[in-house]
């Protein structure tokens, strides 16, 4: 797991869940890194998290292959932040429900959550048994 981005809107986190650590020698690498063994199907994504409405989206498949070309882009070509953030935002609004189109099917569907239905209390005693 690797932060790639992080600002007070937005952070970018990219997830290597199949890659392990490889035993290796400390002195055969630099300072801080790390080799990973990654499998030949890797299953690897992004999660962005929008921190202004504490939501996440998590791209991998085909979505984690093109968001991966939108930051070898940025490499290449340095971004602002704000192009950056919206492009972020882009890929936030992903994982919002559609509008409704037709108004009066929006409200065919009302529910109403009660919370604490069946209050109780737990009591825990402890006896000492001796034999």
């Amino acid at each position: 797991m690797h932060t790639l981005y992080d600002s007070e809107t937005y952070s970018v986190t990219h997830m290597l869940a199949n890659a392990v650590a490889a035993d290796v020698p400390a002195d055969t690498l630099k300072d801080g890194e790390q080799l990973l063994i990654v499998p030949a199907l890797a299953r690897h994504g992004f999660e962005i998290v929008d921190k202004r409405s504490n939501k996440e989206v998590y791209l991998d498949g085909s979505w984690a292959e093109l968001f991966q070309q939108q930051i070898s882009a940025w490499q290449l070509k340095t971004p602002t932040q704000e192009e950056v953030e919206d492009k972020l935002e882009q890929y936030a609004l992903l994982n919002q429900a559609p509008k409704v189109k037709f108004k009066d099917l929006e409200e065919v569907v009302s529910h109403k959550i009660n919370v604490n239905l069946m209050p109780f209390d737990i009591r825990t005693d402890f006896v000492r048994v001796t034999g």
